[in-house]
């Protein structure tokens, strides 16, 4: 049933995630045509807006999904259980989202400016060496809580290290 129940609360994210995925598809582009046209304030502004809009949208399907995750689980399933189990998992999960998709616009710039291997390196960063061990930690630690957890912990490991390798390196 658990996993019946976060395959469940999956869905729903990822439904609710498109228009982010619209963002990102639009910046990318006009990232690369202005970085190539020497336009690095431009460049920089449209960084700006596009982690402000992906942080407004985030904050606003966190805070929907936190108070409306009954009923989206109601949409598929009449079980009380899977309800019950599901919307607790869509909040905590929820908590994560807000200003998770922000590391997906720092990808996109990443290889807007042809900066390849930082790009790499902070994809690794987020799915293997900042989620793994979390995962491993929480859930000897916290049991199934934990492993629900474990994005929320994930990401805030992950985002620490993309400010730093953002911040050290040399981008314009």
């Amino acid at each position: 049933m658990t996993i019946g129940t976060y395959g469940i609360v999956g869905r729903i994210t990822m439904v609710l995630i498109i228009p982010l995925q619209g963002i990102l598809k639009g910046v990318h582009p006009m990232i690369g045509y202005n970085y190539g046209a020497g336009m690095k304030r431009r460049v920089g502004e449209i960084l700006k807006q596009s982690c402000i809009m992906a942080a407004y949208y985030g904050v606003f399907v966190s805070l929907f999904l936190f108070v409306f995750s009954d009923q989206f689980m109601y949409l598929f399933s009449a079980d009380t259980g899977i309800i019950g189990m599901g919307s607790v998992i869509l909040r905590i999960t929820c908590l994560g989202t807000a200003f998770s998709r922000i590391q997906m616009i720092q990808t996109a710039f990443l290889q807007a400016i042809s900066k390849f291997r930082i790009s790499f390196l902070l994809s690794l960063c987020n799915g293997i060496l900042c989620f793994l061990p979390v995962m491993l930690l929480f859930s000897v630690s916290f049991g199934l809580k934990g492993v629900l957890h474990t994005g929320n912990g994930g990401r805030k490991l992950c985002a620490q290290h993309r400010c730093n390798l953002m911040g050290e390196s040399r981008l314009f």
